[in-house]
């Protein structure tokens, strides 16, 4: 399976308004961009806090990022503190909400082949 669906969640705003942006864009390599990267460091960062904000063992990718700054050390911890809200509010509901951390997810119901992988989840034990 490929790494990247045609019709992504992360690319729906460009292929709504431009269908067949999507089939055309198969028709580029993807050299990555500094952007790309930055935005891989984040989510790596991102990742961590929200893992040692729930007392998950995880290892400080910070040594290991090309674009580490103080902005990027900032935002990540609200957003651990974003999806911490969003545990407590699931608890009103259940007791022993679940919480999954970049999961991939399958949206094919909705979009032909929809995939992708969703920062993180939280939910009872039904999802």
């Amino acid at each position: 399976m490929p790494k990247h669906a045609l019709l992504s969640a992360s690319s729906s705003d460009r292929w709504i308004h431009c269908p067949p942006s999507a089939r055309l864009s198969e028709t580029y390599e993807d050299k990555g961009s500094d952007y790309a990267t930055e935005g891989t460091d984040a989510r790596s960062l991102c990742e961590y806090k929200l893992k040692k904000a729930l007392g998950i063992e995880a290892d400080d990718p910070t040594e290991r990022l090309n674009w580490f700054n103080q902005e990027m050390d900032d935002h990540p911890t609200g957003y651990a503190a974003y999806v911490l809200e969003q545990v407590e509010a699931a608890k009103e509901t259940c007791s022993d909400p679940v919480v999954l951390i970049e999961q991939r997810v399958d949206f094919s119901r909705w979009v032909e082949e929809g995939f992708g992988t969703a920062d993180a989840l939280t939910g009872s034990d039904e999802l």
